[in-house]
């Protein structure tokens, strides 16, 4: 399988760090660009010494005609910012969004919890929220998919919700609703039960 072009944005802050640091390790995925805004011309090192031993692209301001070139866009951007990247999107490229931006499937909640306009309403219906150890089939069908940094999902039982947590290795109880649980029942398939058999062989899966 030939690699696959990458460009990071929002490439400085911790989310873009620590995605850049799997990025590398990944023997399908080739970095073509860091983007970012105030870092323009510097090296990523500058931010994660850690990289320093891996050969990166000096960081650049991001521009639409760079989709060209690449054939997936990784964005760790403050909200608003990845819909704007997803209006200038081409045929072959996917967008994969570690924010918020294409996490409702309603504009009017997006307003609701984040206190602004969604700047891409046409695109939300050709988003996704979803991971690809749930479901890998369905994500081929989008190019915009929505994916959380921090909690690997969650999963409805009656009015409590379990949480997933990658940065913990463990279950949290929540009692009330996140305003996307529901765009969360793409995930699982009809009728599937939560016994603590199946929750032991769903946390397999994410800290194995």
């Amino acid at each position: 399988m030939p690699k696959l072009n990458a460009l990071v944005a929002g490439s400085t802050g911790y989310i873009g760090t620590q995605l850049i640091k799997i990025l590398v390790k990944h023997k399908h995925i080739n970095i073509k660009y860091l983007c970012g805004n105030s870092s323009v011309g510097k090296s990523i090192v500058s931010y994660d010494k850690s990289l320093s031993k891996y050969k990166l692209p000096k960081i650049k301001k991001f521009n639409k005609d760079l989709l060209n070139d690449v054939d997936v866009i990784f964005t760790a951007l403050p909200n608003g910012e990845a819909q704007d990247i997803s209006k200038h999107l081409n045929n072959k490229n996917i967008l994969i969004d570690l924010a918020a931006d294409f996490r409702l499937e309603k504009a009017s909640e997006y307003k609701k919890w984040y206190k602004q306009k969604h700047r891409a309403v046409k695109l939300i219906k050709k988003s996704i929220y979803s991971l690809p150890e749930i479901n890998r089939e369905e994500l081929k069908k989008y190019n915009i998919i929505s994916h959380h940094q921090k909690e690997s999902f969650l999963i409805q039982r009656n009015h409590f919700y379990l949480v997933l947590s990658h940065n913990t290795n463990k279950l949290y109880l929540h009692l009330s609703s996140p305003p996307y649980i529901h765009r969360l029942k793409s995930y699982f398939q009809k009728g599937l039960a939560l016994t603590p058999k199946k929750i032991c062989q769903l946390t397999l899966i994410y800290f194995y």
